[in-house]
């Protein structure tokens, strides 16, 4: 988070997941400026973060104008890729990827509540400051802020916070 990066790399649909994927990343340590490079291209980039409603990623519609056509489309539909925050999510289930030989060991997957509207914020393992894997119950019943990017997985939108600076928890 903060850096500007260069991937380079093959565009390939996960079907476990159903979205698009970046993979075949390379790196040549001999040659780091190649056109072809994961790259760093800049650090200490402040990433935007516009506050978004539960309502409005859930059922929120935006409608524009297209020549003589009208298009509607949902807000979180919108959003995809791009960075948001949210405020006020009661964590009201949890779970937790157990399966150690999985890439995404440790994954939280949290269904959180806003004012009626159910929103689901997902995360790769995280570690407190002792290095100690963070469970459901470090989250479960919280009131939480946070941000992260919109993605979709399995049809469904969600919230990805990479890292644990990504949340506010109000205890």
């Amino acid at each position: 988070v903060g850096n500007r990066v260069r991937i380079v790399g093959t565009m390939q649909y996960y079907e476990n997941g159903g979205v698009w994927e970046i993979t075949s990343l390379t790196y040549w340590a001999t040659d780091p400026t190649h056109p072809d490079n994961l790259q760093k291209l800049d650090e200490g980039i402040e990433p935007a973060y516009p506050l978004m409603t539960a309502a409005d990623f859930v059922s929120g519609r935006v409608t524009v104008e297209d020549g003589d056509e009208l298009l509607t489309f949902g807000c979180a539909a919108l959003a995809l890729n791009a960075s948001v925050s949210m405020e006020g999510l009661t964590v009201t289930a949890a779970s937790m990827n157990t399966s150690k030989s999985s890439s995404s060991y440790g994954a939280l997957t949290l269904t959180c509540e806003a004012d009626g509207y159910a929103v689901t914020v997902y995360t790769a393992a995280l570690y407190d400051a002792d290095h100690t894997m963070l469970t459901e119950e470090y989250f479960l019943g919280k009131t939480v802020d946070v941000r992260g990017v919109v993605d979709i997985y399995h049809g469904e939108y969600q919230i990805n916070v990479p890292t644990l600076d990504g949340f506010t928890i109000h205890e």
